[in-house]
């Protein structure tokens, strides 16, 4: 990998929605080259999981009942940015629903969300809440402008 790449690697582990791989690379170099200091290495693995992984992963790693939309890990060192971000098509579809998105928007700002974590932004608190939500916003809309949003699933 050469100074200044992304590299984005895609597994799919669920089969209740279908995703266009390319699509999501497409999201994530897109949202990385906005977002990252240019010259800077960069991997993100997104890994698309059912619900019921989700929900061993969410009681393993953040010790919460049930599925999550998505958790980060950040595995970055002092030369590369390196981040899985791991993705529950399921309750994207859900939350799409609930606030009438389509799935691929959903998918979208999931990961947007998942690299302003590696960023270093902060979910924890309702200010700091509130700054993501808008940084999301903000980038959303760019890509908005970028990509169809529906083609992101075959659905």
């Amino acid at each position: 990998m050469k100074p200044g790449e992304t590299t984005v690697n895609i597994t799919n582990e669920q089969d209740q929605h279908s995703l266009n791989p390319d699509g999501l690379r497409e999201v994530a170099v897109l949202v990385s080259t906005d977002v990252f200091p240019a010259g800077r290495r960069v991997q993100i693995d997104l890994v698309f999981v059912d619900d019921q992984s989700m929900a061993a992963l969410n009681e393993t790693h953040l010790g919460h009942d049930g599925p999550t939309d998505i958790i980060t890990f950040d595995y970055s060192t002092s030369t590369l940015l390196h981040g899985e971000l791991v993705i529950c098509p399921q309750v994207a579809a859900i939350h799409a629903r609930k606030f009438d998105n389509s799935l691929g928007e959903e998918l979208a700002r999931y990961v947007i969300h998942g690299v302003l974590h590696l960023l270093g932004h902060d979910d924890h608190d309702p200010d700091d809440q509130s700054k993501m939500k808008a940084e999301e916003d903000r980038l959303l809309d760019r890509l908005r402008r970028q990509l169809d949003f529906n083609g992101l699933t075959h659905e």
